[in-house]
């Protein structure tokens, strides 16, 4: 086996370096902006135990002070795609008397079609087919999607403006009926006092 010399070495890296530079990739050697956390609020993201069977916190989020409730729901709703359902659409479609309405959607490639199809990763994977699915899987779905968005500790309350009383969820578009799935219990509207366990 070969072995770089040490002018081989530190030029490669020099060179690693000055392309990423290039490329807007670099070093930031500035102080970053002290932020004080009493100007933030923490939200959950919930989710199930190793045995899928009580909730917990899994992480938390933090929004600054100024961010209102409307853009909270619309980040929770990006931070749970993101990390919890595979960049499955989420959308705060509306917020009417503290009730928050939340659509769960496909994406475009499986919104027309009866049975997911074989991709790879996340790209195969739909509302119908994964989260619906399965005792525990519908139950780790049902609450991590209620319990998130209600974030039971907040009491209906945030520093800035009331938080959302309740929430309901749609499937592309359409309330989820009662019966409808058989693992998920997402129909009607959900507030603390029915909160899924």
């Amino acid at each position: 086996m070969k072995t770089l010399q040490p002018y081989q070495f530190w030029g490669g890296l020099m060179l690693a370096f000055s392309l990423g530079l290039a490329a807007g990739i670099g070093l930031s050697l500035s102080q970053p902006a002290a932020v004080d956390p009493s100007l933030n609020q923490a939200f959950a993201i919930y989710g199930t135990d190793a045995q899928q069977t009580a909730a917990q916190v899994d992480l938390y989020v933090n929004f600054t002070q100024e961010t209102d409730s409307q853009q909270q729901l619309n980040q929770l709703a990006d931070t749970l795609s993101r990390l919890k359902f595979c960049n499955l659409p989420i959308e705060v479609t509306e917020v009417q008397n503290q009730i928050a309405t939340v659509n769960l959607g496909e994406h475009p490639w499986h919104q027309n079609s009866a049975n997911p199809s074989n991709l790879p990763g996340c790209s195969g994977v739909s509302w119908r087919s994964q989260y619906f699915q399965g005792s525990a899987g519908g139950h780790d779905t049902t609450v991590t999607l209620a319990r998130t968005f209600l974030q039971p500790e907040r009491s209906g309350r945030s520093t800035k403006e009331p938080w959302i009383e309740g929430v309901q969820f749609t499937y592309q578009g359409k309330p989820i009926e009662a019966g409808q799935w058989d693992h998920i219990n997402l129909d009607g509207v959900i507030t603390r006092e029915n909160l899924p366990e």
